[in-house]
This record gives C-alpha cells, sequence and structure tokens, in this order.
C-alpha cells in the first residue's frame, strides 16, 4: 500500500526572507492541505498493522516533505518511563 502525504509546495514567490520562488528549500515552502494526501499534519494515520490488527496511530517516513515526523500526536501511556 502506498500513503501519500497532505504537504504540497506552495506556488508563487516568497513576499520575504530570501526572495525566490518556492522550491522547496525552505520549511515556510510547504503548506499542509487537509484531505490532499492520507496522512494528518504529523505524517501519521490509524490504520491497520500486523502487530495492531484492530489499528493503531502510526507514523509514516516520505520520500516527500516533511521525510520525517515534525510533530507527535497523543499521550504516551503511563507506563513509558519519564524524566523527573
Amino acid at each position: 500500500m502506498v500513503v501519500e502525504g497532505s504537504w504540497e509546495l506552495k506556488s508563487g514567490t516568497r513576499d520575504s526572507g530570501p526572495g525566490g520562488v518556492y522550491d522547496g528549500t525552505f520549511i515556510e515552502d510547504w503548506e499542509f492541505v487537509e484531505g490532499a494526501g492520507d496522512l494528518d499534519i504529523c505524517n501519521g494515520r490509524f490504520g491497520v498493522t500486523p502487530e495492531y490488527p484492530d489499528g493503531i496511530y502510526h507514523y509514516y517516513i516520505t520520500d516527500d516533505y516533511p521525510y520525517i515526523a515534525r510533530c507527535v500526536h497523543g499521550q504516551p501511556d503511563s507506563s513509558f518511563p519519564s524524566r523527573r
């Protein structure tokens, strides 16, 4: 199964900063477009995996921006150790 991210390269030119066309060089060149792909803003989605046949939220590494998750969803399980 191939999944698609929902981040798209903006069109046009940058109004500030380095100027020039949006070419993907900078984080600000990209925008999240809800429903444009299969993944949410954190490059994840809820789905079935071999280990979780009832489904689980999981993240994807993609060939296109943002490549790896730039944010996380949810709360860690209470069994997850924390620093104090």
